[in-house]
């Protein structure tokens, strides 16, 4: 059998492209996100074997349910991209804990709910990947009315290296791609703004495509990509 990945926040944006070009390359691709309609038009578009579920991944019965689909579909998980996420602007002082709180639950609760049923997949074969998809802000720190989302973007790279320590030596690889500001859904330019050289999400894509295309004894642990006109430092 192919190659199965699933891939979180596949609507849109990154997840949508790397859902393209996975299914491009002959893996059955498992798209999860919330809007169906999005998803079946995705499923559409693509070129390849690609199977849609709406799964809210905060929610532990809806990600058991994912999980249990993939075992009894397709019997093996062999990698995991960990992409939905939430960006919730205000500035610490101003944010109200509503927003604070799904960032919080979108962000980290939902690779965490989702790492922890791959593991369980992927532990008794001794092998698999997860990648996490977080940001620049992954690894610095920008200012900009963003707290929730560099906290919770901190976080999801110490989870990374928290689980890739825990599981290292069941085979598999756990890993972060820390991309910066991305023309997505999730990014709003202002009027006039030159957005030519932000990252496109097919290029986010290929740094996905190459994590997986190592040999399974190497993980590559950390990607950081960036427009070079990007501020990061």
């Amino acid at each position: 059998m192919d190659n199965v990945i699933v891939i979180t926040g596949a609507s849109s944006g990154i997840g949508k492209a790397t859902t393209q070009l996975f299914a491009e390359r002959n893996w059955n691709v498992i798209a999860v996100a919330r809007d169906k309609g999005k998803l079946k038009a995705l499923q559409n578009e693509c070129k390849g074997k690609v199977s849609v579920r709406s799964v809210d991944v905060t929610s532990l019965e809806q990600v058991e349910e994912l999980f249990e689909f993939v075992k009894s579909e397709f019997g093996r998980l062999d990698v995991l991209v960990n992409n939905a996420g939430t960006a919730q602007d205000n500035s610490i002082y101003d944010m109200s804990v509503d927003k604070w709180e799904k960032t919080m639950k979108v962000n980290l609760r939902g690779p965490f709910l989702c790492t922890q049923q791959a593991v369980r997949m992927m532990k008794p074969v001794k092998k698999g990947r997860i990648i996490n998809v977080g940001s620049v802000r992954s690894v610095w720190v920008e200012t900009g009315n963003c707290g929730a989302y560099n906290a919770s973007k901190f976080g999801l790279r110490a989870f990374t290296e928290t689980v890739a320590r825990e599981v290292k030596d069941d085979g598999i690889a756990v890993s972060i791609i820390c991309p910066g500001i991305t023309n997505t859904p999730l990014t709003n330019p202002e009027n006039n703004q030159d957005t030519s050289w932000w990252l496109r999400p097919e290029t986010v894509a290929e740094g996905v495509w190459f994590m997986c295309s190592v040999p399974e004894n190497v993980n590559v642990f950390q990607v950081v990509l960036f427009g070079t006109k990007q501020n990061v430092w």
